[in-house]
């Protein structure tokens, strides 16, 4: 005995492809209604096969599931809340997150990331030396060279950044500052969410990239990091990083600038 169609199914697949197809073929062919016509009597011929074989039926009703699912998967990710970068965490976080710091084996401050550092590195050894320093920030600050003034300043004991007479910033040596402006480079591919962080944040985390450094950035030579006192009583102190080959300091300040979850142990001679 022939088994008896459902006309719900016949109904649905007809309606549903009849106009999907319609509007395609009617689309994209020379004469649209043409098309039209063609696709319908194409598609409705399909879904009475269809409708008539139990097989092909549910083989079909499976493979309009797996393609509905293949559609809107990467919608429902998309629509995933992402965390929000937040002022409120660590210098360390934000780096941990966009993945330039690891953690480190031999102790409780992590290292810069090997694919990170190397990235790093390269565009440190494309510097150049320091007649092309202005060059590099003006095309960093999207501005002409002409406005950028980088000068040293005896008194504050720092290399100043000015763009059209404005303090745009400073660093404790040229080895700094050649760390900061091809980290802030690199950030464009690996880590664009530190545009979206205060100027505060920013700050920080540049200077615990800096802290993480084994290497100088101008000499190539190691660095040594200690916690020296900033009065003669040893009640304020700070974390420095030199460079031990040509003595630049790649970082100076007290806790607040850079925290990290276990503070570096500061070496035993700088205790002394």
């Amino acid at each position: 005995m022939r088994r008896r169609r459902d006309p719900r199914v016949v109904v649905l697949v007809v309606a549903a492809f009849a106009v999907l197809s319609g509007v395609v073929v009617g689309m994209a062919a020379r004469w649209p209604t043409a098309g039209i016509v063609v696709s319908f009597v194409l598609v409705s011929t399909g879904a009475f096969v269809i409708a008539d074989n139990p097989p092909m039926r549910n083989a079909f009703r499976e493979f309009c599931l797996r393609a509905l699912r293949s559609v809107c998967s990467p919608l429902v990710t998309d629509r995933t809340p992402q965390p929000e970068p937040s002022d409120a965490e660590s210098a360390e976080a934000h780096l941990k997150r966009a993945g330039l710091l690891v953690e480190c084996d031999s102790g409780p401050v992590p290292s810069v990331a090997p694919a990170f550092e190397r990235a790093w590195r390269q565009r440190i050894l494309s510097m150049g030396d320091r007649s092309q320093d202005e060059a590099v920030l003006a095309g960093l600050l999207t501005v002409p060279q002409r406005l950028v003034e980088l000068e040293w300043n005896a008194d504050e004991e720092a290399l100043v950044a000015t763009v059209h007479g404005t303090r745009a910033g400073q660093w404790p040596s040229r080895a700094a500052f050649v760390a900061d402006v091809t980290a802030i480079a690199e950030f464009r591919d690996r880590y664009p969410e530190w545009w979206t962080l205060s100027p505060t944040v920013r700050g920080r985390a540049l200077a615990t990239l800096r802290l993480c450094l084994d290497w100088c950035p101008t000499c190539d030579g190691t660095i040594h990091v200690s916690q020296i006192d900033r009065d003669s009583t040893g009640t304020e102190s700070a974390l420095s990083a030199t460079c031990e080959g040509c003595a630049a300091c790649l970082f100076e300040a007290g806790p607040d600038p850079v925290q990290f979850t276990d503070p570096r142990r500061p070496d035993a001679d700088a205790e002394a």
